[in-house]
């Protein structure tokens, strides 16, 4: 192995492969080396940590943060080691504050920060992070605008009750005694950019729609099929429903693919920009097929099908929680392309993207979605060796 004050080094410039990353961490856990790790950071930080930060409630969501990492992907061995983790976590924290690059390579930018970087060029201005807001299209045409700040908001439709909780969800309860028509009548959710919105379908089903998505649905499903449509990205929790004893099938549309499912749990992302369309599974079963082609996969939890531009698909094995990280409030991009995670932060801030002289390189990501984008630049700039700024809502590389 390389020197590790070499190997320490090379992980501030994002130089490690991930052979490197692991038998430094594992060299670091060694009780023994506490010490070295410790004086590493703070030569590199120029100054001491507060000696009670791991104490501060900004370092214990830190802390929150990368558990499911350290548990589940890097450390699998030492999921029971709670001392282990801790004592690993900390010296990581304390990197990551200060915006190192840093053991698992993740990023952790928290409001601590401000006291210990000084440096950071500022940018032109701040954009704040998106927020819960969507449109309802009814099936007459006429819209309502929804936000989390609104108040409950309650009509029926044909029998169908629909409301909205004040934690922001658009509600559907079927009173089946009520039900005014045999006829098929759709709702369509719309986000824009900037915006996320959640919504309980009438059978049960919780699908979280991501920014500038849309979901078409009916009020009622048919009594042999669940089917709906997507645009953009959705995430889907798909309650299990029987029907004469036999599971009743939920299928989702998008432009190039349907997928079909019968109770689970999986992440959609069909952007009409993006060239691939996107099936990530978490739990169950799924079956997805492309509308050209004969092409049929099935997946199993922990896999991702690709549908590419020529209507090939494929089959990867994943960590499922980069695709879900956005429905819990975060971005989670492992080993992605700068162009691509800008592109998402523009959907995300509403905001534009000059992708002139942007590097073809790949980064390991998690940062919180409620953060500022001038933070996330922020911190690209001290592990990426980049320089941003944001003139006229727009994303710039700075030469």
């Amino acid at each position: 192995m390389k020197p590790v004050s070499q190997l320490f080094n090379l992980y501030l410039s994002n130089q490690c492969s991930p052979e490197e990353v692991k038998a430094l961490l594992n060299y670091f856990g060694k009780i023994h080396e506490d010490a070295e790790l410790k004086s590493l950071i703070l030569e590199e930080l120029g100054k001491a940590a507060p000696e009670n930060f791991e104490s501060q409630p900004e370092v214990i969501a830190v802390f929150e943060q990368t558990d499911h990492y350290l548990k589940n992907t890097l450390f699998p061995e030492k999921e029971t080691n709670k001392f282990f983790l801790y004592r690993y976590k900390k010296y990581l924290v304390a990197a990551a504050m200060t915006g190192l690059m840093l053991g698992t390579a993740y990023l952790f930018f928290q409001e601590y920060q401000k006291g210990v970087i000084n440096d950071t060029p500022a940018l032109v201005h701040d954009v704040q992070p998106g927020s819960s807001k969507a449109t309802l299209v009814l099936e007459d045409g006429s819209t309502i605008a929804l936000s989390a700040d609104d108040s409950d908001t309650v009509l029926n439709q044909k029998g169908i009750t629909i409301s909205k909780t004040k934690d922001g969800m658009l509600v559907y309860e079927v009173d089946s005694k009520n039900v005014t028509s045999e006829v098929p009548a759709y709702n369509e959710l719309r986000t824009p950019k900037g915006a996320q919105y959640e919504v309980l379908l009438p059978d049960g089903t919780r699908v979280w729609l991501n920014t500038s998505s849309s979901l078409r649905y009916p009020l009622k499903f048919a009594k042999n099929e669940r089917r709906v449509s997507l645009s953009g990205e959705g995430y889907f929790e798909v309650e299990k429903v029987t029907v004469d004893g036999k599971r009743l099938p939920f299928f989702v549309e998008t432009s190039r693919q349907v997928v079909q499912v019968l109770g689970t749990e999986f992440n959609i992302s069909a952007y009409e920009d993006d060239q691939l369309v996107k099936t990530t599974l978490m739990s169950g079963i799924v079956n997805v097929s492309g509308k050209t082609g004969n092409n049929s996969k099935t997946l199993s939890p922990g896999e991702q099908s690709i549908l590419n531009s020529d209507h090939e698909l494929s089959v990867l094995k994943v960590n499922a929680e980069s695709a879900r990280a956005w429905k819990n409030g975060n971005f989670l991009f492992e080993d992605v392309h700068l162009k691509e995670i800008l592109k998402q932060f523009a959907r995300w801030y509403n905001v534009e993207v000059d992708y002139n002289d942007i590097p073809n390189t790949r980064y390991n990501i998690l940062v919180s979605r409620n953060e500022t984008l001038l933070k996330v630049l922020q911190m690209l700039e001290k592990t990426g060796n980049l320089k941003f700024q944001i003139v006229n809502n727009t994303i710039k590389l700075n030469h």
